[in-house]
């Protein structure tokens, strides 16, 4: 019984430490001089322009020789101030007074003298070891290149100031169609005159023609000669031409006198005239243009040595 009344106390005195004391303490005053002085207020920034205004606030940005950027007591968007405008700040309860410093102009280093041009050093070629002799097995010497085997040409032209050249006639095709037909031949230059070269096919046929001369009926090298001499006597392209033209003038100018008299209604007399005059003219110029043609062509003379 003793120890329950111990314990029921016990209960009562910590209920009473836990609730009622604090209510106590609160309810009782501190005593005088025991109050916390309030916390004093932050120190604000300025930043004074040239035209004497000024601006107090808090500085958030601060970059030496370019800007300031300071928010204004009481207001809620900063200011920019460029650094140029402005003569002094105070930042942090500290005067700093603004200097601008224009950079000086560095002098420019004089421009290189030109120099003279130096002579190309041409490189030297380098010499080249040259191979020894070997000695050929049992002394031997080394065989020669056989020589080509074939007959030589010489061509002889006897005028002209102009080349002619040798032609190797190397194929033909002939196409016929119904009444007509037609001719192709390949042909290859063998040497310009004077020549004087082997022929490494002497076989088949040639022909010999020029820039300015007719070319020359074909012909083959005789034998198996060791060499061939070819006397030329080139011919003229401008008689050939000039043959075509007399041929072909005889038979248009027979023609219209041989015409002529039926369309003028000539007496028969006199047409008989003319007629005989138009067989004259076709016999005389186209017998002329054909000799002219002949003696045009290029002669050739083969002789074997």
């Amino acid at each position: 019984m003793k120890i329950r009344i111990i314990t029921t106390l016990l209960t009562v005195a910590a209920l009473v430490t836990t609730t009622i004391a604090p209510a106590v303490a609160v309810a009782i005053p501190p005593p005088p001089g025991t109050v916390p002085e309030p916390a004093p207020a932050p120190k604000l920034d300025e930043v004074r322009l040239h035209s004497g205004g000024f601006i107090k606030g808090q500085i958030v940005e601060y970059m030496p020789g370019g800007y300031v950027v300071i928010l204004p007591a009481g207001a809620t968007e900063a200011k920019r101030v460029l650094w140029v405008d402005i003569s002094e700040i105070i930042r942090d309860g500290t005067l700093e007074r603004v200097s601008i410093t224009q950079p000086q102009p560095q002098p420019q280093p004089p421009p290189p003298q030109p120099q003279p041009p130096q002579p190309e050093v041409q490189p030297q070629p380098e010499a080249q070891p040259q191979p020894e002799a070997q000695p050929q097995p049992g002394g031997t010497p080394s065989p020669s290149p056989a020589p080509v085997e074939g007959p030589t040409i010489h061509i002889d032209q006897t005028r002209g100031s102009e080349p002619v050249v040798l032609y190797h006639i190397d194929g033909e095709a002939v196409a016929y169609s119904g009444n007509y037909s037609a001719r192709a031949i390949g042909f290859s230059e063998i040497c310009m005159s004077p020549c004087d070269m082997v022929l490494k096919n002497p076989g088949g046929e040639f022909f010999v023609a020029g820039d300015k001369y007719r070319g020359s009926n074909r012909f083959r090298l005789p034998g198996n000669a060791s060499g061939y001499d070819l006397s030329v006597k080139p011919g003229s392209k401008g008689m050939a031409i000039g043959g075509y033209v007399l041929a072909i003038s005889a038979v248009v100018a027979s023609s219209f006198m041989v015409a002529g008299p039926f369309l003028v209604d000539m007496p028969r007399s006199n047409a008989n005239g003319v007629w005989a005059g138009a067989g004259l003219v076709g016999v005389f110029g186209i017998g002329g243009g054909i000799t002219m043609m002949v003696l045009s062509r290029t002669k050739v003379r083969v002789t074997a040595r």
